[in-house]
């Protein structure tokens, strides 16, 4: 069996350490949460985990582009350009202008929210709202860990089906 190489091998443990710390925080998080939402208090938990999501993304988004594959070099100049762009015109920008993105923010927030406040009452075990909550982290903790995850099982799924692309077993 080989083994999918999900992780930056080239950071050796730190990069593991960092996957597997952030995994376990935020699954903690998404149980904390879920304890909370079954004790009645449901607006907390969501507004907690909704606060959470839009701050770790903002947070990250910054250095994503630090850690993008060679690849995308282009698509991550092209990203730092429009982060830029929209700084630049804010700060030109009238307290109306100010005032219209934080709207735009609100509502993406206040929409994390509602489907954090729906994920929250349909989940009816703290070890799915666990499950989800690592499976997020790992999403964003290590941006190629779900790609080199499908990678593998494509790859797989290749192999079992031989080599003419159907299943052997059918004809």
């Amino acid at each position: 069996m080989i083994i999918p190489a999900v992780f930056n091998r080239s950071a050796g443990a730190t990069h593991v350490a960092h996957v597997v710390g952030t995994c376990f925080l935020v699954g903690g998080l998404f149980i904390f949460a879920w304890y909370l939402s079954s004790s009645g208090m449901l607006e907390v938990a969501a507004t907690g985990l909704a606060y959470f999501a839009v701050t770790f993304a903002r947070q990250m988004g910054v250095g994503l582009s630090s850690v993008a594959p060679i690849e995308f070099e282009g698509s991550v100049n092209a990203i730092r350009q429009i982060q830029a762009d929209f700084t630049r015109w804010l700060a030109n920008r009238s307290a109306v202008a100010h005032a219209l993105v934080a709207v735009a923010y609100t509502a993406a927030f206040l929409l994390a929210r509602m489907v954090l406040s729906n994920f929250l009452t349909a989940v009816a075990n703290p070890l799915l709202a666990g499950a989800v909550g690592l499976v997020a982290a790992a999403a964003v903790a290590s941006p190629s860990l779900i790609h080199s995850l499908i990678d593998a099982v494509n790859t797989r799924n290749r192999r079992a089906s031989g080599p003419e692309g159907g299943n052997a077993d059918a004809h």
